[in-house]
């Protein structure tokens, strides 16, 4: 089985990250990527011509260390957890669209499952902010695994 373990560094991911392991740690061979994709910042032509576009850069440098820093322990957190067993774990990070690049990761890699987890927003923050698990839901060539946080810990 190949499973695509997006994730973002949040708690979110996290709680992604420990499903993850205890549905699949009873299986004896599985290919595992971590994956991550950092949102490219696109300055605005007045910052760009106010001198800010190397600050922009320092931003996105910032992003993508912090995003291979979260993907390096995620994926020894799964090396671990299945240690003697028949798993392949891999790594990757990614620029672009979030969803777009998760969906092109799943198709380029044949991915039988993507497990992402979910920030449980309400309709108004999925209208106006978009949400990453429902396109990954809705595009995904294979099936899509969203993991909710627990009620009580979303407080």
């Amino acid at each position: 089985m190949k499973i695509i373990l997006a994730i973002d560094g949040s708690r979110f991911g996290d709680e992604a990250l420990d499903l993850c392991k205890e549905l699949f740690g009873p299986h004896q061979t599985a290919e595992i990527k971590v994956l991550s994709v950092v949102q490219r910042l696109e300055p605005l032509g007045m910052a760009v011509a106010a001198g800010a576009a190397p600050y922009y850069a320092q931003v996105q440098n910032f992003s993508e260390d912090q995003t291979k820093e979260f993907v390096s322990s995620a994926a020894k957190t799964l090396r671990d957890a299945f240690a003697g067993r028949d798993f392949e774990i891999t790594e990757g990070v990614l620029s672009g669209s979030i969803p777009r690049e998760i969906v092109k990761a799943a198709e380029e890699w044949e991915a039988d499952l993507v497990v992402v987890g979910s920030h449980g927003g309400g309709y108004w923050e999925r209208t106006l902010l978009g949400s990453v698990s429902d396109s990954v839901v809705h595009l995904a060539p294979c099936s899509v695994l969203v993991v909710r946080m627990p009620i009580e810990e979303k407080k």
